[in-house]
């Protein structure tokens, strides 16, 4: 295997060259085809400062874009033989930790990673935008007045889905650091490499970039996970994919197999594509909120685009929801046991689409709960539940559409309450968001992310805006 040279004597611009071509060299190596009929894509700058993939010559749709061999990849797969023992690690934790003990010394210098450096060279250095990073360096004491404020300006139902993810990063740091205690031998000689900043930084890049790869026999397999070189600089674009992943053990419903390639065609909109145009990848059907924890950004879009339904605009109101069931006392906890136990607890969002805009259906069934407490005045015994709860489980099982005419008044009510609700915290949001100052001298990306958390802010108007509007219509749900 080549080595990888230090480029602390060029800029940055440069070193991006030179890793890029090491990159496909490496490649090469692993019997990858660069020819010009075979691979039709490259890595360059946007005006953004970020990178894209562009195309480079004319690509029909339904062809093939470029196909990676399977020994470029990192996954489970290709780990497995240089971790014994790591078949109790899941696959986030496991190429997480091998990133982690291989990531760059500096920002000047390479992987030395023998397998895989090349590749871990070109991935992103630093994570200083994402929100993960200003939480779990504000956990570690690294207090940073701008991160800090950005995680002040946050919805509250971002804040609790980013501590959600905060707990997971956690876990996966305990389960690698006692990995390696049982595993003594790829712990020595490596004194400092498994801090939590140099693991989060390796998290991030696993949890950014990894895509779905059938490595198990059960396609629900939390393994079938990779990370795939070439694919990983394809941006996201809400709208439309230029980019299909396909593989054989997909097509033929297989575990896939030691030399089963990642092939990459084109879909039917490569055709909007000009030679030199970015090509994008869809990376699924996220909302907002989960694309800003999960990869530190969100889809930008027109209010006309979210009222319409063109754009999926949706909210999380489970902080408002959850704040209502905790104001009734022991009805409240009666009837969180309820919805636990039918598995309708939480996940309660409001969405523009499809238009109408209405609650989700697990909204709809808590509120219909809801409503059927709020006229309690004690917990009812079993046997009185049976006979309370009866209207509302049929609607569960399809028997009937509603409880009754005065449970869905009152639960359409209490819709309105959350609604305003809503469009009053995002108001206030939006506003001490825009009215934020800070200094962007050291953070080229701190505007940028002022207006991704002030989106999120709109977002929340005018999704609950368009709720208000349908109920005002009459919509039934």
């Amino acid at each position: 295997m080549q080595s990888h040279s230090d480029h602390g004597g060029v800029d940055e611009g440069d070193a991006q060259v030179c890793r890029w071509s090491e990159l496909l060299s490496w490649l090469e190596s692993h019997g990858m085809d660069l020819s010009p009929s075979a691979f039709h894509v490259e890595r360059r700058p946007r005006p953004d400062a970020d990178y894209g993939l562009f195309l480079t010559s004319p690509c029909p749709s339904l062809d093939s874009l470029f196909v990676v061999p399977s020994s470029a990849l990192v996954n489970v797969k290709t780990l497995a033989p240089l971790y014994p023992g790591g078949k109790h690690l899941s696959a986030h934790q496991l190429i997480s930790l091998h990133l982690c003990l291989h990531k760059p010394p500096s920002d000047t210098k390479e992987s030395t990673d023998n397998l895989f450096g090349p590749f871990i060279s070109i991935l992103p250095r630093e994570f200083d935008s994402h929100p993960l990073t200003w939480l779990v360096h504000k956990n570690l004491g690294y207090e940073n007045e701008l991160k800090s404020t950005f995680l002040a300006l946050l919805p509250c139902s971002t804040r609790s889905a980013l501590d959600v993810m905060a707990e997971r990063f956690t876990r996966d740091l305990c389960a690698v650091t006692k990995y390696l205690i049982n595993f003594v031998q790829y712990a020595s000689g490596r004194p400092g490499e498994l801090n939590t900043r140099n693991y989060l930084w390796a998290w991030l890049n696993v949890n950014t970039r990894c895509i779905y790869y059938r490595i198990k026999e059960k396609r629900t397999d939390e393994a079938n996970v990779t990370l795939c070189p070439i694919l990983d600089f394809a941006n996201h674009n809400w709208h439309r994919s230029h980019i299909q992943p396909v593989s054989d053990s997909e097509i033929w419903n297989t575990r896939s197999k030691v030399k089963d390639a990642f092939q990459f065609l084109t879909t039917e909109h490569i055709t909007e594509v000009e030679v030199d145009g970015e090509v994008y990848l869809r990376y699924g059907a996220h909302s907002n909120q989960s694309l800003f924890v999960e990869y530190g950004f969100v889809n930008v879009v027109s209010n006309e685009d979210m009222e319409s339904g063109t754009y999926p605009a949706e909210v999380d109101v489970q902080p408002i929801v959850v704040g209502l069931f905790n104001g009734r006392g022991n009805i409240g906890t009666w009837m969180q046991t309820i919805l636990e136990n039918e598995g309708y607890w939480g996940d309660w969002t409001l969405s523009t689409s499809p238009n109408p805009a209405a609650p989700s259906f697990r909204l709809i069934t808590a509120l219909r709960l809801f409503a059927i407490g709020s006229e309690m005045t004690c917990v009812p015994t079993v046997d009185e539940e049976d006979v309370v709860c009866k209207p509302w489980r049929d609607t569960l099982l399809g028997i009937t559409d509603t409880t009754s005419p005065d449970n869905e008044a009152k639960w359409r009510t209490t819709l309105a309450t959350i609604c305003n609700l809503v469009v009053e915290e995002g108001t206030t949001g939006l506003q001490r968001t825009l009215s934020s100052r800070f200094d962007e001298q050291n953070h080229s990306w701190s505007s940028w992310i002022r207006n991704n958390i002030a989106f999120l802010w709109s977002e929340q108007i005018v999704v609950a805006g368009a709720v208000l509007q349908s109920l005002e219509d009459g919509i039934e749900f």
